[in-house]
């Protein structure tokens, strides 16, 4: 079996870089300033920038594809529901959505086609794929976190009923959710004001293995939760009211509880912003945490005391702020309708892209040459500069134009006669069937 390749060794492979011995000294993050009149800086940064090629620097950026759901019927004259979340599998070669129009989808990053279509009772606000890519998770207004086992749309011959994996119920919307880098765990955020990690594939025969590990009450309800790379700590962020948000980070570790199954250790910091905070993630090095707030700012803040590192001010409320795989740039999605790439070493915004209606989120391929965007026009857009992909998008497409074709599967709508509650708990039985080619 080959050696597992470090983060940053697999985006290096993404875009097709040679590397020997692991990853340099450089880009396993030993130096942790961000100081840009540091001479060793600008010397650990230009080092840094030649490896990535100045991949955000330059005039040549455009929309590389465009997405929608439904039909093209559908599409022309039928309701835009907005798309709230979109995200990459491992690879970079899917991306999934989650749209007010109550379903989940999967679509193939270069060929743009509709691989897996899930419905829901409710909106789905956020769905996510597994780094293994055999998972699929869903955040429904239902008040439900779901797992969906993706191998078994790929095998199934005849369609055949299917329920969610793991079903995992919330006092209010569950707003959020992310796997694990190991994808045993999901870790999700909710309305209820609560985080809480469970397991992604629970034993079926041990009740207790379903019911959430940990879980984190809070005093506002939540928008977001992220894992730390190394497991140990867990970012959420909460709002509720104006003029106050929180992003806090607690140890992911188990301790006491109280009878509500809720940890009473405290956080190991609350980072106070003027208005509710609407996404929190840990930089890939775990160095840094990234923040951003309807208050108009995103802020990068170093982990050693917490300290802000770095402050940048929008003209309108920031939905997503999210570092790139490398840690050197970072990508804002903005209620004004722009998306905004930021140099985090020189503070500096490199580009500007406009897509009309406000931006719901934004996400790094995993190479960190594109960006997508979801829009509550209902679109999802993929940035960057056309013909340069990463390797395994490469291989994709050489697939593809060799005549093969992507199997293509789809889940039918629940019949309306069909009670969706047995014995207490709330599932969908659906029907997985090949959509004729």
């Amino acid at each position: 079996m080959p050696p597992k390749l470090s983060r940053t060794q697999a985006v290096k492979k993404a875009r097709g870089e040679e590397f020997e011995g692991g990853a340099p000294p450089e880009w396993r993050g030993e130096f942790t300033g961000v100081d840009a009149d540091d001479d060793d800086y600008a010397a650990w940064k230009g080092e840094k920038l030649a490896r990535a090629g100045d991949a955000w620097k330059g005039d040549d950026f455009s929309i590389l594809q465009k997405l929608r759901h439904g039909t093209v019927r559908e599409q022309a004259y039928g309701p835009k529901y907005s798309i709230l979340a979109v995200n990459y599998n491992f690879d970079g070669t899917k991306l999934c959505t989650a749209s007010e129009d109550k379903t989940a989808r999967i679509f193939d990053r270069v060929n743009r086609k509709q691989l897996v279509k899930v419905p829901h009772a409710d909106l789905v606000r956020c769905s996510a794929i597994s780094n293994s890519g055999k998972l699929f998770a869903t955040a429904c207004d239902d008040m439900w976190a779901r797992v969906w086992d993706l191998e078994k749309y790929h095998i199934l011959k005849e369609p055949t009923e299917y329920l969610a994996s793991n079903p995992i119920p919330h006092g209010n919307w569950v707003t959020w959710l992310c796997f694990s880098p190991d994808d045993k765990l999901v870790l999700s955020a909710s309305r209820d004001r609560c985080a809480r990690i469970f397991l992604s594939q629970p034993d079926d025969d041990d009740q207790e293995s379903k019911i959430p590990a940990i879980k984190w009450k809070h005093k506002d309800p939540l928008c977001h939760a992220s894992f730390s790379p190394d497991l140990q700590f867990v970012a959420t962020a909460s709002g509720a009211q104006r003029f106050f948000g929180v992003a806090s980070v607690y140890s992911a570790f188990r301790g006491e509880s109280d009878l509500g199954g809720n940890q009473l250790a405290t956080p190991v910091t609350q980072l106070v912003h003027e208005d509710c905070v609407t996404s929190a993630n840990f930089a890939s090095s775990g160095k840094f945490l990234i923040t951003c707030s309807l208050d108009g700012t995103a802020r990068l803040w170093d982990r050693r005391f917490y300290d802000q590192a770095a402050k940048w001010q929008h003209p309108n409320w920031v939905k997503s702020a999210v570092m790139s795989p490398d840690s050197v740039y970072m990508c804002t999605a903005c209620e004004d309708g722009y998306l905004r790439v930021y140099d985090v070493g020189m503070r500096k915004m490199l580009q500007q892209f406009e897509v009309g209606e406000s931006l719901t989120n934004a996400t790094w391929s995993p190479s960190g040459l594109e960006v997508a965007t979801s829009s509550a026009d209902g679109h999802v857009s993929v940035w960057g500069i056309e013909g340069r992909l990463s390797q395994p998008l490469q291989d994709h497409q050489a697939f593809l134009e060799a005549g093969n074709e992507p199997e293509v599967l789809t889940v039918q709508e629940l019949p309306e006669e069909a009670d969706p509650i047995s014995l207490g708990i709330f599932y969908y039985r659906l029907r997985l069937q090949p959509v004729a080619k």
